[in-house]
């Protein structure tokens, strides 16, 4: 389980990917995308929690 400033760049671009976002970039890029896609999903990404499976939104 990893939160958003601990995943690596291809972790990035799979959940961007799936949430069909621009996966180009360089990490501070994605990590920036991401952290806008879980907003407006309603989720705050300072505390969202990803697995390696896919992810899991708990709350520290």
């Amino acid at each position: 389980m990893e939160r958003l400033v601990d995943l690596k760049i291809a972790d990035l671009k799979r959940e961007l990917e799936e949430r069909e976002c621009n996966t180009a970039g360089r990490k501070a890029e994605l990590q920036e995308r991401l952290r806008q896609a879980l907003i407006e999903e309603g989720e705050d990404p300072d505390i969202f929690i990803f697995t390696g499976a896919g992810v899991i939104g708990l709350m520290l």
